[in-house]
């Protein structure tokens, strides 16, 4: 027995899918930067306040992960050159964060 369909037609299918991704991803990124080609052709220093905070934001989410996913690792490669390159990874990104949130 064929299944009834869901949608009118492949529009309807594709704008579902489409809200479906946007309520998955909204959790990344909960405050967007303002759009469109006014904001975005002109100089502002809001927008660049902006776009400085979300760096900011993006990167401070990826330290906890990294540090996740280096805690998680055995012993073993804890104690490797690839495990200390990694480490030399976060010590960077760290530098990286503070010098952000120094810009001000």
């Amino acid at each position: 027995m064929p299944q009834p369909k869901r949608y009118k037609d492949p529009a309807a299918r594709q704008k579902a899918y489409r809200l479906r991704l946007q309520s998955r991803f909204a959790s990344l990124c909960p405050k967007p930067l303002p759009k469109g080609p006014s904001i975005a052709a002109l100089p502002s220093s809001s927008r660049w306040r902006a776009m400085q905070e979300e760096a900011a934001r993006l990167l401070a989410d990826l330290l906890p992960e990294m540090q996740d996913y280096r805690d998680q690792r055995s012993e073993r490669w804890q104690e490797s050159d690839r495990a200390q390159e990694f480490e030399e990874r976060i010590a960077q990104l760290e530098s990286i964060i503070s010098d952000i949130e120094s810009l001000d």
